[in-house]
C-alpha cells in the first residue's frame, strides 16, 4: 500500500488516499512475453487506478489534474495513427489518380508522395516511439501524487 496526496481544483482541500498499484513484477514479464503491447495497457491501467484515488472525499470529484495529461496524450495518439492511416492508405491512391493526368505534380503532391514512401519503412518505427512516449509519461504520473 501506498499514500498519495490530492488537491482538489474545485474546493482547495487536499488529501491523502492509500491504494495499491498493479504488481510491476507480473507486468514486467507480461510486457516481455507480449514484446511490448502490454506496455500502453499496463499504463492506461495504472492510470485508472490513480484516477479512481483521486475522487474528493469533500466534493466526490476526481482531479483534473490526473485527467488532463491522459486527455492530451489520447488526442495526440489519434493525430498520429490518423497521420499514418492517411500516408499509407489514402495519399497513395490519391497520387496514383493524380499521375495518369499529364500536369506535372504540385509541391504538396510532390512532398506527400515521398512521405508516403517513407510510411511503410519507418512508419512502425513512429508509432512504436509514440506509444512508448506514451507508457512513458502515464507510468511516471502516479509518481507525482506520491508522498
Amino acid at each position: 500500500m501506498e499514500t498519495y496526496e490530492f488537491t482538489c481544483s474545485r474546493c482547495g482541500s487536499t488529501f491523502q488516499k492509500e491504494g495499491s498499484l498493479p504488481p510491476e513484477r507480473w507486468n514486467l514479464l507480461a510486457v516481455v512475453l507480449t514484446l511490448g503491447l502490454w506496455l500502453p495497457i499496463w499504463a492506461v491501467w495504472q492510470w485508472w487506478q490513480i484516477f479512481n484515488l483521486s475522487r474528493c472525499p469533500e466534493c466526490n470529484r476526481r482531479s483534473r489534474r490526473v485527467l488532463v495529461p491522459f486527455l492530451v496524450l489520447l488526442l495526440v495518439t489519434t493525430d498520429v495513427l490518423g497521420s499514418y492511416f492517411y500516408l499509407s492508405m489514402i495519399v497513395p491512391d490519391r497520387i496514383a489518380e493524380r499521375t495518369a493526368s499529364a500536369e506535372p505534380l504540385g509541391r504538396r503532391e510532390n512532398a506527400l508522395l515521398y512521405l508516403s514512401v517513407l510510411t511503410p519503412q519507418y512508419g512502425p518505427f513512429v508509432l512504436i516511439g509514440w506509444f512508448l512516449i506514451f507508457s512513458v509519461v502515464l507510468l511516471m504520473l502516479p509518481n507525482r501524487y506520491r508522498v
